[in-house]
């Protein structure tokens, strides 16, 4: 059996004007993650990532850290790993919620300046996307990202996913809709996880007979070993 190994992306800059980027910690993260590969002597037969920056940047940094500096090739890009939209998302769902309850607008002024109203709010905005019954013409639906996923991870168990180590650096919301789909998860239950999942974690999935096992779920040791808290982070 094969070994798909998702790995979330670093700490990227939230609040800040470019988002989609590693911040310092985020950069720390990657590194911690390439010592623990080269520690425990774990190569890669194929490594993909989203195209996204702040997931191109972990997988670069975790294994050029695995490889001791050496430059290695870039991972394999695959859209079909980008993470949704949040600030489209956003958009598209807030105003019918601000139509609905006025003093959301007041509440939502901060979404992107401060962690735990962006948290609070966006829990609502998410579920009422994945919900599937507000759909905007244009964005794009909770379905849609999840055909995407599926067709990403076909083309890699299809090219890689028989035999050996594959790494797919990518974001916790594919994570979690990888881990709905091998564990049945409603999408209340989906949602709680995917809020758990922890920036450089790593989920094993194996593979048998082209479905999926699990075979780990956000493992973080690698950054715990580093014995610095401000490592463990969820955005």
């Amino acid at each position: 059996m094969g070994t798909l190994w998702f790995i979330r992306h670093g700490q990227a800059c939230f609040g800040a004007d470019e988002y989609d980027a590693l911040s310092e910690n985020g950069c720390r993260q990657a590194k911690a993650l390439g010592h623990y590969f080269a520690r425990a002597g774990i190569a890669f037969d194929a490594v993909y990532s989203g195209s996204m920056k702040r997931q191109t940047e972990t997988a670069k940094h975790a294994m050029a850290t695995a490889n001791h500096g050496a430059p290695m090739a870039g991972p394999t890009i695959l859209k079909e790993f980008n993470e949704y939209d949040f600030v489209a998302i956003i958009k598209s769902q807030l105003p019918a919620m601000v139509r609905e309850d006025p003093y959301m607008e007041e509440r939502s002024k901060n979404i992107f300046k401060d962690d735990a109203t962006f948290v609070e709010l966006f829990s609502l905005i998410f579920q009422r996307w994945i919900s599937g019954t507000h759909d905007i013409p244009g964005a794009e639906t909770f379905e849609a990202y999840k055909g995407r996923i599926r067709q990403g991870l076909a083309k890699v168990i299809r090219d890689n996913g028989s035999l050996g180590n594959t790494a797919v650096f990518t974001s916790g919301g594919v994570i979690g809709v990888l881990v709905q789909m091998v564990l049945n998860l409603s999408l209340d239950i989906t949602m709680e996880t995917g809020w758990q999942i922890c920036n450089a974690s790593i989920s094993r999935f194996q593979v048998k007979d082209n479905r999926l096992i699990m075979a780990g779920f956000n493992a973080i040791a690698h950054l715990e070993i580093e014995g610095n808290q401000n490592l463990i982070t969820y955005r």
